[in-house]
This record gives C-alpha cells, structure tokens and sequence, in this order.
C-alpha cells in the first residue's frame, strides 16, 4: 500500500488556507455577539421600564433615584449591560441618595444605566418641552469606546451609539451621540446628559448655562482624541 505523508507545502497551504477564514469569519462572530448584547440590553431596559411604571402608579411620580425600583425587579442582573467591563457599573454614581460623602459605596447601586431624574435637572421643564418622548434611562456603553478606559469615567469613555429607553417604554437606537467639547483654560469635553436623554438639537442655551463650568461659553459636538 503506498502511502503519501503531507509534505510541507501542503500543510503550510491547509494552515494558510484556515487562518484566512480565521480572518474573515472573526468580525463576523464579533458582530453577531456585539448584536446579542444590544438584545439582551435591550429587554433589560424593557423590564427597567416595567419597575419604573410600577413605582409611578404607586406613587403618582417618577422615581427619584434607580435603586427605589429595586423593590419592583425580581433580579437585579437587568440592571448589567453585558458590555459593562467597571467594577460598579458604569452609571454607579448618582443611582442612590448616599448618606456619607466619605463611603463611596453609599453612592449607588450597581447598574449599568443612566437614569432621567427629573427633580436634580433644573432644566427637566425644557427637555420636555422640546420631547415629551424624551429617554429617562440610557445605555451608552455600545458606542466607540476608547482606547484605554479611565476605570470609573464610562460617560467619557464612550462615543457613538446610545440605546435610549423612552417614556411609553419604546427602546430607540441613537446613532452618532458625541461629546461636548467646550473652551477653558485647555478645550475640554463632557457628556452632556442632554445627550443621553433626546436627539433634540442643538442644546438649548439655557440649559448649557445651568452648568457653571459650561455657562457662557462656545459649546460644541465632538469625539476628541481619548
């Protein structure tokens, strides 16, 4: 019987062959599993909608901070985006009252979420005004992201798209959500909540100047060098 062992040519085609559908199947996957994040966001930000309305029938207003929903969600894992990579959750700050400035883990909860609260806005009047569709909790962590995160700074961290849970529980997918850059000492940039909440374009001036370090100054849409 003769036999024929592969010679060297041979195999370096076949592994050739294999590392180029490695190459050109690899974003595929990335793409389907990035696709199945949004999903599951998705419903997460559907349930979050479910507590919210809970809590406004019992109490004929908006919650003022996301953990008073926790006594309406079964499990708290639709608070996590599956893109959430901080140790707290990326909208951590601002989620709780905190009761001692010095014990940041009286800060918040866990979640992934940003939230509308409409009694801390002091521009809330004008956001409904001009959508009275707007968002009221916000998911930013499937954008762009830079390239070296900043640990807790996951409103920076981020450019791009924005799955935004509205105020009659639709889900709706912004496109293009950039930074604010502004001039001080050095150009500067944040994320307006704004941003987060509505497509409504431009930032209406009276709400830029309810932020001191905004408040006169020449503001406008970027994606900086991160």
């Amino acid at each position: 019987m003769d036999r024929r062992a592969f010679t060297l040519i041979e195999l370096l085609l076949v592994i050739a062959i294999i590392a180029l559908l490695v190459a050109l199947l690899l974003p595929v996957f990335q793409q389907a599993r990035k696709k199945s994040y949004e999903l599951v966001c998705t419903s997460n930000l559907r349930q979050f909608y479910v507590a919210f309305s809970l809590y406004r029938e019992d109490y004929g207003e908006a919650p003022r901070y996301q953990s008073y929903l926790l006594p309406y969600i079964r499990d708290r894992r639709i608070l996590k985006c599956p893109e959430d990579v901080y140790p707290k959750g990326a909208a951590f700050f601002g989620s709780a009252p905190g009761r001692d400035p010095a014990d940041l883990s009286e800060w918040g909860i866990f979640t992934s979420y940003y939230y509308f609260r409409s009694f801390t806005n002091p521009y809330i009047h004008r956001l409904q005004q001009a959508d009275p569709n707007h968002g009221i909790a916000a998911c930013i962590l499937h954008g762009k992201r830079a390239p070296h995160l900043r640990g807790s700074q996951a409103d920076i961290d981020y450019t791009g798209k924005v799955l935004r849970l509205r105020l009659d529980g639709s889900v709706q997918i912004a496109q293009g959500v950039k930074l604010l850059c502004y001039e001080g000492r050095s150009p500067s940039h944040i994320r307006h909540p704004w941003l987060n909440f509505t497509d409504v374009r431009p930032i209406p001036r009276e709400v830029l100047d309810t932020d001191p370090s905004l408040r006169g100054k020449e503001v406008w849409e970027c994606e900086p060098d991160l």
